[in-house]
């Protein structure tokens, strides 16, 4: 498996008109940080599975009160970015919060549906 392209992937958001970012920006930076930092390190590794808790990912990221938008990050769109699917999800009941979390499974052979960004 190739691994992904890093210094593409690694381009940033775009500023909204007001000079913020928008939500979805939040959430593609927590799943580039996730896939940067953790999911193609372990690939490298050959492991087969992760476990990611939203309170690592929020901790490490230095967030302030944004564990929905980890949580949301975590359990959507990953595959866009490196070849894995999600094969458990575990956490409290309204699936936000530090002790959220995702293990994802590699696919082997497959690119996935990654898009360039």
């Amino acid at each position: 498996m190739a691994p992904i392209n890093l210094e593409e992937f690694e381009k940033g958001r775009q500023p909204e008109e007001n000079g913020g970012f928008s939500k979805m920006g939040l959430h593609e930076d927590i799943r580039k940080y996730v896939v940067k930092n953790i999911l193609e390190p372990a690939r490298v590794r050959g492991e087969k599975r992760v476990v990611i808790r939203a309170g690592d990912v929020h901790s490490a990221m230095r967030l302030s009160d944004r564990h929905p938008a980890v949580c949301t990050a975590l359990r959507t769109k990953m595959d866009r970015h490196i070849p894995v699917k999600i094969i458990k999800i575990e956490g409290p009941p309204s699936e936000q919060g530090a002790n959220f979390y995702v293990t994802y499974e590699f696919i082997e052979g497959t690119l996935g549906d990654q898009e360039d960004i």
